[in-house]
């Protein structure tokens, strides 16, 4: 009778032990499945993203970012109607460039209060070598919530030593990520959101420097 109650006693415990195992195993295996989950999801909006980018920068490159036909003025001053600097940019490169990322990253639409896109473009001299940025010397922003995270000299450090002259096309997209499932136990150790930044960068002919001025 004893050996009989031990030995119920035993399974009875071993049977609790193995539910004890299951749960635990079971809740790790829930936590990886979240995981992939959220990362697929994740990834997925990122790789829209980037290509959105670059679709945008692809556009960008076949259109001249320069009002070739500026006015001129009764006292030789020059001015360059919808343009944002005295070089004659035209504002409207920027903006069409925007829209067709912003077209590009459909379904994912960008929260005005928060994400961004920021192009700018360069004319880099070959010899010595020299670079002007525009607009303004600065940049496009469509929100004004980022500012780009290129500089001039993070430009001149990707083209070959004694490149010819050159133009080239940067456009950013910042976009923050919302975890989709929102877990507490991944909130609690990953951001939400989730700061996603993609940009491209192509070359922009029609920004190359000229030895001759825009034409009258």
């Amino acid at each position: 009778m004893v050996f009989k109650r031990l030995n119920f006693w035993l399974k009875r415990n071993l049977r609790g032990q193995s539910f004890v195992e299951l749960t635990l195993i079971f809740t790790l295996l829930l936590l990886i499945l979240a995981g992939t989950v959220e990362f697929g999801i994740l990834f997925n909006k990122y790789i829209n993203i980037v290509d959105a980018t670059r679709e945008g920068a692809r556009f960008g490159s076949l259109h001249d970012p320069f009002i070739r036909q500026p006015i001129t003025n009764d006292d030789g001053s020059i001015t360059c109607p919808n343009a944002s600097t005295t070089f004659c940019v035209d504002q409207s490169f920027f903006v069409q460039i925007a829209d067709v990322s912003v077209g590009a990253l459909s379904p994912i639409k960008l929260d005005p209060a928060k994400d961004d896109i920021v192009i700018s473009f360069f004319s880099v001299v070959g010899s010595g070598p020299t670079i002007l940025r525009y607009p303004n010397n600065s940049y496009y922003s469509l929100y004004n919530h980022f500012g780009s995270s290129f500089t001039s000299a993070d430009i001149l450090s990707r083209l070959t030593s004694g490149a010819p002259n050159t133009g080239v096309l940067v456009v950013e997209i910042y976009y923050y990520y919302h975890q989709a499932l929102g877990l507490p136990f991944f909130t609690d150790f990953v951001p939400d959101p989730i700061l996603v930044k993609t940009y491209a960068i192509m070359p922009l002919s029609a920004a190359e420097p000229t030895p001759t001025p825009l034409p009258p």
